[in-house]
């Protein structure tokens, strides 16, 4: 590749030894450069721009080889958002809701807990009467049936759910704290027979939705059990990848962008879902948590005295386990069972010693549900900071658990297999991220879930992989030394909640069936068919979108390639000029004609004539042609053409502009030809039938009247480089100069700058005429300055030898003596 530079020197080094008004045809094609050829295929790193039959290095490398489909659009294959056969359905992560997620998968894989959901009734959609709502401990109706309740006097879900209304935690089992059966409506709070509801407050279907059969469905769930419903829905007949639980998430209140401590989450939306299905009319709905989750343990008080004891039976859903000091699941069970003295201070009231006496007390666990809940206490308090920190402790759990040392009269079977295991990553007890390992209870097989993200574990044993790295702050982990755990036991330091099936609720889960969707809710169903219809045609549309832009790019990669392959000019036969009469040795030149080059050069070999030597013969060579005669071309912008190949689509191509390109004689201006391509005019054709534009330049839209301006300029700085190396000598040699008639004075100024001088005059010529490109005249005599001038101010505003003239006589035929004799200096 030459240089751009070169190429400009070379185009016009013939314009120092011709004048403007001698300048030829040929003069203005080898301004033009059209003799040039194209560059073969890899010989250019990047596009000659001093070239115009370059044509590499413009972008066409991406079209010239295959290109593969996946390149022509961004969108994924849509069905990767499909869930896998006989796979399960993740949740979205809004922001900082994976503890929601995490439960949420838990509970959805507790089938007896899922049916109950299903079962769940509106009561909006289907207003409930009080006949139907069975007391779990008086079992007996509540009110009479004609004595319906009126929908304001039923707890609202969400004015339970709020933490203000909702009992601490550790206060939630107890059973003091529970609500008595005596607190439940009493008949007399229940909606006399005349207080019935009116046609219009009641809920009928006809007003719902003008269609009767599917009135419900254009209801969305208005309480957290509805949408509940609905997600547990979605998690086993949706079509997607994953779900939006962003309802579910509203319904309940919670900022998703905030992080909300998991294990009072879990204690209150237990509570939560407690009172909500004690209030449906389907009894086996009614205790449902209770059937589950439910166990008791009694607070055993023995005086040390008179060994009488005090037994306070109490209730659990969950069992809060301190690690701090163990390392294994057992130790933790003992310690919350342990005794503990009364002494001192804290001596026990004795009724049967009627005083105080030391005593122990302990927890005796007396039942035990099919679902245990373990929540490991790894966030505490810090009392020197004032906050929660996490505990970084590897606690060890067996996958099958024994609780019979642990029950005082064990009266059922209390062996249980470890169900699922709920982690949190991240160093501290206000950040970090959840994610649960839940085993599928009907194929005996572990999945990780990850919000979105689900993922089968390798065999059917439970794989913690690197979970258990500690993540800092910092974004690093630091992985400390894991116990070495016996078969069938694993240990991790981010597991922060247990779940453990009994074996005979295990294994009758196995043999449960799996409900159809016609056995929903018909709302549930409707809304479950709508959203699997919606991501259907989404799918289509996506699809559809991905074949039109593979179409449309495969026609624009056919187009291009096709384009490009005619783009390139190709010329005739080189010719030269010969004589045809003066072939005897002699210089003159007769007359000429045109000769193939081949021919040329076999006379010069083969013929030689009169005994010529093939020197003379080459001296009757007049010159070479600088035009090809071939195929025609045209011009076009170069920045158009580099659009056109890095544009994907025909459509996204702007129209042609070579406005730009243009001299004052709306020609190809001489001086854009580094900005410009040649191209086959049946190239031309085809982009400016596609792309529209102009205006066209052909190939003898070149301008002679430019080429002299330009002519004009590059050989006057010829001559004033001549002149100037000429004056130079003699000023080196001015004393020995004679001084006779023919010498003149110069001002030393004007010395100094006559070069500048002519080429400001030459710029000023050709501004009135057109807008050539010259160089600043000001940089040519002495350093620019800011303000454009050179070191010397006055050189810049004066003529030639005006720096000789006085003041006082200004433009006259004698000079001043007194004055010029310091500003002189002669030549």
């Amino acid at each position: 590749m030459v240089p751009k530079q070169r190429l400009d020197k070379l185009s016009w080094q013939w314009a120092e030894a011709v004048e403007p008004d001698e300048v030829q045809w040929k003069h203005v094609e080898m301004a033009y450069r059209v003799s040039l050829k194209p560059c073969k295929p890899g010989t250019c790193r990047r596009n000659c721009k001093g070239n115009p039959f370059c044509l590499l290095g413009l972008g066409e490398r991406d079209w010239l080889c295959e290109i593969d489909d996946s390149n022509w659009h961004d969108i994924d294959d849509p069905e990767m958002e499909r869930r896998k056969k006989g796979g399960f359905v993740g949740l979205k992560n809004l922001g900082a809701t994976c503890y929601v997620n995490t439960f949420l998968q838990v509970w959805f894989h507790n089938r007896e807990f899922r049916a109950a959901v299903y079962k769940w009734k509106d009561p909006i959609l289907e207003p409930m009467s009080c006949n139907s709502c069975y007391d779990s401990d008086t079992n007996r109706q509540k009110c009479e049936p004609q004595q319906p309740c009126e929908p304001q006097q039923q707890c609202e879900p969400q004015q339970v759910h709020g933490p203000q209304q909702q009992c601490e935690p550790q206060q939630v089992h107890g059973p003091q704290q529970q609500c008595e059966p005596q607190k439940k409506c009493e008949p007399q709070q229940q909606c006399e027979p005349q207080k019935k509801c009116e046609p219009q407050q009641q809920c009928e279907p006809q007003q719902l939705s003008p269609a009767g059969d599917r009135a419900e469905s254009d209801v969305p769930p208005s309480s957290v059990i509805g949408q509940l419903q609905l997600i547990f829905a979605m998690l086993q007949f949706s079509d997607r990848k994953f779900v939006d639980p962003t309802p579910f998430i509203n319904a309940l209140g919670l900022d998703a962008g905030q992080q909300q401590d998991a294990q009072e989450f879990s204690k209150l939306l237990m509570s939560l879902l407690e009172d909500t299905f004690s209030q449906q009319r389907d009894p086996s709905l009614c205790n449902v948590i209770q059937r589950q989750f439910l166990g008791h343990y009694d607070y055993v008080t023995r005086c040390t005295a008179c060994n009488s004891e005090s037994l306070r039976r109490s209730k659990f859903y969950e069992l809060d386990l301190n690690i701090k000091g163990h390392s294994t699941l057992k130790d933790c069970i003992h310690e919350f069972l342990k005794e503990e003295r009364l002494e001192g201070d804290n001596q026990y009231m004795c009724a049967v010693c009627n005083g105080k006496q030391n005593a122990v007390r302990q927890i005796e666990l007396c039942s035990l549900p099919p679902v245990l809940n373990f929540q490991l206490l790894r966030f505490v308090f810090d009392r020197k900071t004032g906050c929660k920190r996490k505990l970084n402790t590897y606690i060890q759990f067996p996958e099958i658990l024994d609780m019979s040392p642990y029950v005082s009269k064990p009266c059922e079977e209390v062996l249980y297999y470890l169900q699922a295991v709920l982690i949190h990553r991240g160093p501290s007890a206000n950040s970090g991220h959840y994610i649960s390992y839940i085993c599928d209870f009907s194929s005996n097989l572990w999945y990780k879930f990850n919000d979105e993200d689900i993922e089968q574990m390798g065999g059917k044993n439970l794989q913690l992989g690197n979970e258990d790295e500690l993540h800092l702050s910092d974004g690093s982990s630091k992985s400390a030394k894991k116990p070495r755990t016996s078969k069938g036991f694993h240990a991790s330091r981010n597991a922060y909640m247990l779940v453990y099936r009994q074996r005979h609720s295990r294994d009758s889960e196995r043999l449960m069936r799996e409900p159809e969707l016609s056995c929903l809710p018909e709302s549930v169903q409707h809304s479950v068919q709508r959203d699997n219809a919606k991501f259907d045609q989404w799918i289509s549309e996506m699809k559809t979108m991905r074949d039109i832009s593979i179409t449309q790019g495969k026609a624009r990669h056919t187009e291009v390639y096709q384009l490009y392959h005619v783009m390139p000019v190709v010329k005739g036969e080189p010719w030269e000029w010969v004589n045809t009469k003066c072939c005897c040795g002699c210089s003159r030149v007769v007359s000429l004609t045109c000769s193939s080059r081949v021919v040329v050069t076999d006379m010069f070999q083969v013929n030689p004539g009169s005994g010529s030597t093939p020197s003379v013969v080459v001296a009757v060579v007049v010159l070479l042609s600088l035009h090809v005669p071939g195929e025609p071309w045209e011009w076009v912008n170069t920045k158009w053409l580099t659009k056109w190949f890095s544009c994907d689509y025909s459509a996204d191509v702007p129209v042609v502009d070579n406005s730009a390109l243009l001299c004052p004689h709306s020609r190809l201006h001489p001086d854009k030809v580094p900005n410009a391509k040649c191209i086959s005019k049946k190239a031309s054709d085809i982009i400016y039938t596609t792309y529209g534009g102009g205006p066209r330049l052909l190939s003898d839209d070149l301008c002679l009247n430019c080429v002299r301006e330009r002519c004009k300029v590059v050989r006057t700085r010829a001559l004033v480089a001549e002149d100037n190396k000429v004056i130079s000598a003699m000023l080196k040699n001015k004393r020995n100069l004679p001084y006779n008639a023919d010498s003149y004075w110069v001002g030393k100024s004007s010395l100094r700058s006559w070069k500048r001088l002519v080429l400001e005059q030459l710029r000023a010529e050709a501004e009135k005429e057109e807008d050539l490109e010259l160089e600043d005249p000001s940089t040519v005599d002495g350093k620019k300055t800011e303000d454009g001038g050179t070191e010397s101010e006055l050189e810049d505003s004066i003529f030639f030898n005006e720096d000789l003239l006085c003041e006082l006589h200004g433009q006259s035929a004698r000079f001043c003596v007194n004055y010029a004799v310091s500003q002189l200096g002669s030549v």
